[in-house]
């Protein structure tokens, strides 16, 4: 067994573990053992055979139709995102699933972000490490979001832990962000895996669920010196041409103390510019048009 066809029968586990019998409209039995759906469960509500269903988690087959994954796909109540994760794995020999080797960051790129002088704005490649930050975002992390600082370990992190609100729905959702957008080959993803598994109960439990999901826009928290607690919005936005970069931009929720603390920030740090109200991200942004549902983050970070 390739590790491809091993990511594929593991990713077929970890979620029918987490479909219960009453989720699909079969009942429970009295005497059940299992934590979610059993294989014959699966395929039955699949429509395919028990046999068949068997040789997929175990690698056994090789070139499951489309009929097929979007089948699976319902029975384990994948939504858009994980089921495009399924159709990547089940068929690494025709793309590579998760696109080419990540480009050198573009200088356009670069300059882009430091155009942004109102909002802050960062780069990160596909296991969520942070290639590039402007002035604001520096600002406002308060160190967090420095380059070569990793969103995944930053959520395990007690300084997170401690600040977020909600903290187990940010850890899933960046998890599953992160399972989306990297690939399982990539001997970084590897390293952080292994040692956040060794250290972090939590991660390796919430890890093994298999999450798998696009992450477009969303909320984040941030203690900000003079103002507390913020919330701010992010905005994720995939770079043509640039694969494994996306830019994640932030401004002030609507009628919290957000758009007046970016405004402040901004002043220090530009005081010859007028910030006399924050940038519409309408104004400076196109919407997101991915069909995957939004994932709210309550990230937490400490700002000078």
């Amino acid at each position: 067994m390739n590790e491809s066809t091993s990511a594929l029968g593991d990713y077929l586990r970890a979620r029918r573990d987490v479909v219960q019998p009453e989720d699909v409209g079969l009942p429970r039995d009295l005497n059940r053992r299992v934590r979610g759906l059993r294989r014959e469960e699966v395929a039955a509500v699949a429509a395919i055979s028990s046999d068949y269903y068997l040789r997929l988690e175990q690698g056994r087959d090789h070139q499951p139709s489309d009929q097929v994954l979007l089948a699976i796909g319902r029975a384990l109540r994948l939504d858009g995102g994980a089921t495009d994760y399924l159709f990547r794995l089940a068929r690494p020999d025709v793309v590579h699933p998760f696109g080419s080797p990540a480009a050198a960051l573009d200088e356009d790129l670069l300059r882009l972000i430091e155009q942004f002088s109102g909002t802050p704005a960062i780069i990160v490649d596909r296991n969520l490490e942070v290639a590039a930050a402007n002035e604001m975002a520096l600002a406002v992390g308060g160190g967090q979001l420095n380059e070569g600082m990793n969103l995944v370990a930053l959520a395990f992190s007690p300084l997170v832990r401690r600040c977020a609100p909600q903290w187990c729905e940010l850890a899933l959702s960046t998890l599953a962000s992160f399972r989306y957008h990297s690939d399982p080959l990539d001997p970084r993803r590897r390293e952080l895996v292994r040692v956040l598994s060794r250290r972090d109960a939590d991660f390796r439990r919430l890890w093994s669920r298999h999450d798998a999901a696009a992450s477009f826009t969303g909320r984040t928290r941030h203690v900000i010196n003079g103002a507390g607690m913020v919330t701010l919005r992010f905005q994720n936005l995939v770079v043509p041409g640039r694969p494994g970069h996306q830019v994640l931009t932030f401004v002030g929720e609507p009628g919290t103390p957000g758009p007046a603390a970016l405004a402040r920030i901004a002043a220090e740090l530009h005081p010859l510019q007028p910030h006399t109200r924050e940038p519409n991200a309408q104004q400076l942004l196109p919407q997101a048009s991915h069909p995957q549902a939004s994932h709210p983050h309550e990230l937490s970070a400490v700002s000078r």
